[in-house]
This record gives structure tokens, C-alpha cells and sequence, in this order.
């Protein structure tokens, strides 16, 4: 009878620590990209508490945080101190300022196993004049949309940069090969797709972004979007694709109303 006890004792003891352990968190190995960081225009906690529970709740590490780090840009240390303890590399947005004053400028980064190379300390103008051709299978990062013409006619930066911009993006024939430009300055506003992908002369083009649109962030190494709710659980999403004669466009959001937009 003894050692049916004790037999008993350690297969309840056994189980408990498998239960236990199945309820740890599951770690996202791969480096990821927020956008429009400071979320909700409405939003006063530094940092957005979604983007918080998020992190949190899921172990995220190695993230690239895509500019308008915060709707001030004198809470930068406040943010970037509750983040101490993560790998995370800073893009400037137009809210971010003297944000290379506060942290570590990089203009090239080995993430992981990832080529990045920073576009934000330049300006929009001047963007247009890289020699993206002698590149391949790159990230090429940035905050505003400079690339918001391959989206057309869905417009869905938080800021449109003009018709002077998108004659210049016109002037680019050779965009290198697999290359992926992504901008972080979509999401902010609830009638804009908070995500959406373009696939172009051989390259991949990517707008994405938190705020009252749909809240997520994106695995680089795939482009594939994650999207989550406002206690940081992740949440389905649906995408609708769409092909034209020079490219293909793809849209993901939680709302029925994004997708639509690409009928």
C-alpha cells in the first residue's frame, strides 16, 4: 500500500510539472518589426499598453521598433527604459527627433541573420538615389512610406508624401533582387488597412503599423503579419490578394472593411 502511494505521489507530482511546463511561454525566435509604435493617437501610456502585453505575454525579442517611438518625443527614455532587457534596434520617425542623440544610430545591422540597412537618417527626398540594384535579399527600413506609389490605388500611409514623391519612385528601374522595403508609418488611422504587402519588380514592399486600424507586428523573415488584441493575446486575421499587370497586392487586417478596399 506504501508504494502504491508513493507511486501515486509521483505520477500526480509528474503531471503537475507537465502541466506546468506546457503553459510556459512560447518564444518567437525570429526578429520582428512594430510600426507606428506609440499606437492609438489617443493613447497617453509610454509605452502603448497593448505593445506592452504583447512583448510581455509572448517572450518577443529582437525587434525592430519601426519610428514614432513615441507621440512625444521627450518620453523616448521612459519607453526605451521599460525595454532595457530586449535586443531592439530604433528606426526615426517624424515624432522621434533627436532620437540618434538618445540611442545607438545604425545605418548597417546584422539582426540575427538578417541584412538591415536604416534609411530613416535620410531625407524622404534623397531615399530615391540609393542604388538599390547592387543589393539582394536585404531589409531596407524606414518610417515614412516613400514607396507608398506601388500600393496604388489604396493609400494607406498615415501620411502621404505627394505626387512629387511618387514621380521619383517612378524613376527607379532596378529595385536590386528580394529585397524588402518596409515602412512602419501605416495603422494609425481605423479606415486604413493596417497592413499591406506589394509584390514588385522582384522586390517586396511593406507598410505596417499599430493604432486604431489593427494591431500587429511582422516576423521578417517571412513578412507574415501577426496580429493581436488589446490584452496583448494574438488573434486571427484574414488577407485578401489581389493581382494586376505589374503586381500583386495583399492585404491582412481583424476587420472585414480593409479587406474590402481591394475589390
Amino acid at each position: 500500500m506504501k508504494k502504491i502511494s508513493i507511486v501515486f505521489l509521483i505520477l500526480v507530482f509528474s503531471l503537475t510539472i507537465f502541466f506546468l511546463n506546457s503553459k510556459k511561454k512560447v518564444k518567437i525566435q525570429e526578429p520582428i518589426f512594430i510600426g507606428h509604435v506609440y499606437g492609438d493617437h489617443n493613447n497617453s501610456d509610454i509605452p502603448y499598453k497593448p505593445l506592452k502585453k504583447v512583448i510581455n505575454k509572448n517572450n518577443l525579442d529582437f525587434i525592430v521598433f519601426g519610428g514614432d517611438i513615441t507621440k512625444n518625443h521627450e518620453d523616448f527614455y521612459t519607453f526605451n527604459n521599460y525595454f532595457l532587457n530586449i535586443n531592439k534596434l530604433y528606426v526615426k520617425g517624424n515624432h522621434d527627433k533627436n532620437i540618434y542623440e538618445k540611442t545607438e544610430f545604425w545605418k548597417k545591422k546584422k539582426f540575427k541573420n538578417l541584412n538591415l540597412i536604416n534609411l530613416s537618417n535620410q531625407e524622404v527626398s534623397d531615399i530615391y538615389s540609393n542604388n538599390f540594384k547592387f543589393y539582394t535579399d536585404t531589409f531596407f527600413i524606414s518610417h515614412y512610406n516613400w514607396f507608398e506609389k506601388v500600393f496604388h490605388p489604396l493609400k494607406p500611409s498615415n501620411q502621404s508624401l505627394g505626387i512629387k514623391n511618387n514621380l521619383k519612385f517612378d524613376e527607379i528601374n532596378n529595385f536590386g533582387k528580394v529585397n524588402k522595403f518596409i515602412s512602419g508609418d501605416c495603422g494609425k488611422y481605423s479606415d486604413k488597412p493596417p497592413y499591406i504587402l506589394a509584390k514588385y519588380k522582384d522586390n517586396f514592399f511593406l507598410c505596417t503599423g499599430l493604432g486604431q486600424s489593427s494591431n500587429n507586428f511582422i516576423i521578417l523573415s517571412t513578412l507574415e503579419p501577426i496580429f493581436f488584441n488589446e490584452n496583448g493575446e494574438i488573434v486571427k486575421h484574414k488577407c485578401k490578394e489581389r493581382k494586376f499587370n505589374d503586381k500583386f497586392l495583399k492585404v491582412c487586417s481583424t476587420k472585414k472593411k480593409h479587406l474590402l478596399n481591394l475589390n
